[in-house]
């Protein structure tokens, strides 16, 4: 899942997020937080929050255009854009020199009729543009011609990608 707070600094009232083990307190400030499994990604838009690991005692301090990543080996911090980081809100996704395979993932989590990507296919493609949230249609027949990709019907209405066969 995935949600954007806006939060206004109340210190008697402090506002905190629980994703998984980790643990966000805002203090006064927009922020994102997305959870995909035991990992947790929290994107601070503006103002100032504090990310914490269950059984860690100090937290770690965000400033704005920050982006902290808690995967089950610990918590790591850096810059990112944050307009691409957000961009799901205005129902865009930005790729920037993303690989395929992630890229297929993000898209999938808009669309019910999912791409599959063949195993192996174009391993170390990677894709960059932005995308309508849902548009499966844009998004197959750009990285079909940009990458070279054969397009075939899935079971259940999926679109499965794989490299194209060389003649």
């Amino acid at each position: 899942g995935q949600a954007l707070f806006t939060v206004s600094h109340d210190a008697e009232r402090p506002f905190v997020v629980q994703a998984g083990d980790t643990r966000v307190q805002a203090l006064g400030t927009v922020f994102d937080v997305r959870r995909e499994g035991a990992d947790v990604r929290v994107t601070l838009v503006s103002g100032v929050v504090e990310v914490a690991e269950s059984g860690v005692s100090a937290p770690r301090r965000l400033s704005a255009g920050q982006q902290a990543v808690r995967t089950p080996d610990g918590v790591a911090t850096r810059p990112v854009d944050v307009a691409t980081e957000t961009s799901w809100i205005d129902g865009r996704i930005v790729f920037q020199d993303t690989p395929l395979r992630e890229a297929v993932s993000e898209v999938n989590r808009y669309l019910t009729a999912k791409i599959e990507l063949e195993p192996g296919a174009m391993d170390g493609a990677t894709v960059n543009g932005v995308f309508r949230t849902g548009d499966r249609e844009a998004f197959v027949s750009t990285a079909s011609a940009v990458l070279d990709l054969r397009v075939s019907e899935g079971p259940a209405g999926s679109v499965r990608l794989s490299a194209a066969e060389n003649n």
